[in-house]
């Protein structure tokens, strides 16, 4: 499996460009869509999210034969949570997919399937508050304030989790 990785300044949604892409999908190849800042930042049932500066912002798009467990995204806030727990940070999810402490969510993880002719398209968008504070009805936080941690921290790490949790799981 190869990474073709695509950095953004700024836009919409690195779900949107992901889907945007798909057309351009290759069988084993990972297209990871990352940006600093996000306008139109997308979440579960078409929620937009605001997605200052300061913040980890990623999709993971590919085309696989086969579904993914549709439980997916618990699957992976529980993994990011118990990853959290080793840098000192104690996480919970927040059925289906948010990731929260203290009752403030720090992350969110939105996972879409679709049929693209004979494969299945997945798109993988990960948020997560770094450095950012995001102003929300929703009470929010962010790592930054809880321990001495970077974008890149964070980058490597969901990088190995989609790694480990997907494609490494799934090609068994």
């Amino acid at each position: 499996m190869l990474f073709k990785y695509s950095f953004y300044e700024y836009c919409e949604s690195t779900q949107i460009l992901a889907h945007k892409n798909l057309h351009q999908l290759s069988p084993n190849i990972i297209n990871k869509f990352s940006t600093i800042r996000q306008m139109q930042g997308q979440g579960t049932h078409g929620r937009l999210w605001v997605s200052p500066p300061g913040g980890y912002y990623t999709s993971f798009a590919w085309l696989t034969s086969q579904w993914l467990d549709p439980e997916l995204s618990v699957d992976l806030a529980n993994i990011i949570c118990q990853a959290l727990k080793v840098w000192g940070v104690s996480a919970g999810v927040k059925y289906p997919n948010d990731i929260m402490i203290d009752r403030k969510k720090v992350a969110g993880i939105l996972v879409e399937q679709e049929q693209w002719g004979h494969l299945i398209a997945v798109v993988i968008g990960i948020g997560m508050n770094i450095h950012s504070t995001i102003h929300t009805s929703q009470p929010t936080i962010s790592l930054s304030q809880l321990i001495d941690i970077t974008v890149m921290d964070v980058d490597q790490l969901i990088d190995r989790i989609i790694w480990e949790k997907v494609f490494l799981e799934s090609s068994h």
